[in-house]
């Protein structure tokens, strides 16, 4: 284990939704049979390596398709194209030492390998439960004891801390609608630190992803510094057949925000 790999061994993150163990995916499947709503149940996922670098691979594992038979929307539960970007992109110096804050993290691969970077203190959020337990049995699964939390962006309520915030923000492929592009905003701006970064990855055609960035500008809180292309090369070859190339193939950017003030202090 190197130094990165052990920087939060021996803490004991609180488990959410205090599932079994995420080796043991028969007892986590009895479990939740006689629950009353969804949950995240492993056994029927496909499973699959996500190569992020030459020294770190993930183990992970999704539904087969992002709506179940029933048109239940399980997109939170598949790899899509702009987490494989972040991932991928990341480098220890953007994160290690710094606690990290990933919204929407559906998979949490960026939240994984934010930790194996050394990161002090990672937290992943997401709206719905089922996914927040697939995050969590990633999390296990790749030893990484980041913490799985639930957070609402129309009222920023969850199981964050208060005045918890974070001096990196990672978010990908959360942008569908013009709708959600204030909500992303106001949430960046109310848990970034004063000299945080946050990177948003995107499909670049997504509904939603240009008022996005022109929403950050607003009242001058944000700059864009940097825009990073992602494109098809950049991907992972992963198993054929088992990860949709149309989730993750075509054009995506890695929008890069700090705040407008600490621009003028460069």
């Amino acid at each position: 284990m190197t130094s990165e790999d052990s920087v939060l061994s021996g803490s004991n993150p609180q488990n959410v939704f205090q599932t079994p163990s995420a080796k043991d995916p028969q007892k986590l499947h009895d479990d939740v049979e006689a629950a009353s709503e969804p949950h995240f149940c492993p056994i029927g996922m496909q499973p699959y390596d996500l190569v992020v670098s030459d020294s770190l691979t993930l183990k992970m594992i999704q539904a087969p398709t992002a709506f179940n038979g029933v048109g239940v929307d399980e997109t939170g539960t598949v790899l899509w194209g702009a987490a494989v970007c972040l991932a991928r992109w990341l480098r220890p110096k953007h994160v290690k030492g710094k606690r990290v804050l990933e919204l929407g993290c559906g998979a949490a691969a960026p939240a994984i390998v934010s930790h194996r970077y050394g990161a002090s203190h990672v937290v992943a959020t997401d709206m719905e439960e089922n996914t927040l337990q697939q995050a969590e049995y990633h999390a296990q699964q790749n030893e990484s004891p980041i913490e799985v939390r639930k957070l609402d962006w129309d009222s920023r309520q969850g199981a964050l801390d208060e005045g918890f915030q974070a001096e990196v923000i990672l978010a990908s492929d959360v942008i569908y609608s013009v709708a959600q592009a204030p909500l992303l905003a106001e949430t960046i701006d109310a848990f970034l630190t004063n000299d945080g970064t946050a990177y948003i990855a995107a499909r670049d055609s997504r509904t939603g992803v240009e008022d996005f960035r022109n929403l950050m500008g607003v009242e001058g809180k944000f700059v864009e510094v940097e825009t990073i292309p992602c494109g098809f090369d950049e991907m992972p070859q992963v198993f054929e057949g088992v990860i949709s190339k149309t989730r993750w193939t075509g054009k995506h950017s890695i929008h890069v925000f700090e705040r407008n003030y600490k621009q003028s202090q460069a």
